[in-house]
């Protein structure tokens, strides 16, 4: 009896194993860009009002184990970071509401896409509308998390482009990191909120 129960135990871990291996494709989601050193940058959330905030969503137990069980390269592929975080952007006073993106980069190395980044807010043309450097930022061993914000809303554009760069290692110009494609958050002209 003891040899069938080793032998069911084997086949049901083999089983789970290629399931496993068949959910995580090769291929990363929609919103994740690689960056040229191996990191792996992400639209969290695009939002457009006066309170944002975003909360890095805690892994439930079975995704726990499967993080403390199998190769990095795969929970990353799943988007499944351990650890926490919470970022707030917020409009002050009489500011008018604001886009926020908040972005998510498991970092390759500690200094990995945080030197002077920049990321150019372009309309559906590819025309750069509004560009941003600052960015609150919540940062742990090898997770950044940031919230972008731009002050002057793009009605009318149904995609937004964000173009993600750093400064380049001479310090005279910039090196294109990521791009994205995401929905327009932002209501149509005549119906931009105050």
């Amino acid at each position: 009896m003891p040899g069938k129960n080793r032998f069911y135990l084997i086949g049901c871990s083999v089983a789970l194993f290629v399931l496993l291996a068949i959910a995580i494709s090769t291929r990363l989601p929609a919103q994740t860009r690689r960056l040229g050193d191996g990191s792996l940058l992400s639209i969290a959330a695009v939002s457009y009002g006066r309170n944002h905030s975003y909360d890095l969503p805690n892994l439930k137990p079975r995704q726990n184990f499967i993080v403390e069980h199998v190769p990095q390269y795969w929970t990353d592929r799943l988007g499944w970071f351990s650890g926490g975080g919470r970022i707030s952007v917020n409009a002050e006073g009489d500011e008018p509401p604001l886009l926020v993106v908040f972005t998510l980069c498991k970092m390759a190395t500690p200094n990995s896409f945080s030197s002077a980044p920049r990321v150019d807010l372009c309309d559906e043309s590819g025309h750069i509308y509004e560009s941003t450097s600052n960015a609150p930022t919540v940062s742990s061993a090898d997770l950044r998390l940031r919230g972008w914000a731009f002050f002057k809303p793009l009605p009318g554009s149904k995609q937004l482009i964000l173009r993600f760069s750093d400064i380049a290692a001479d310090a005279q110009g910039r090196i294109p990191m990521a791009e994205f494609d995401v929905p327009n958050p932002v209501p149509k002209i005549g119906e931009v909120l105050n």
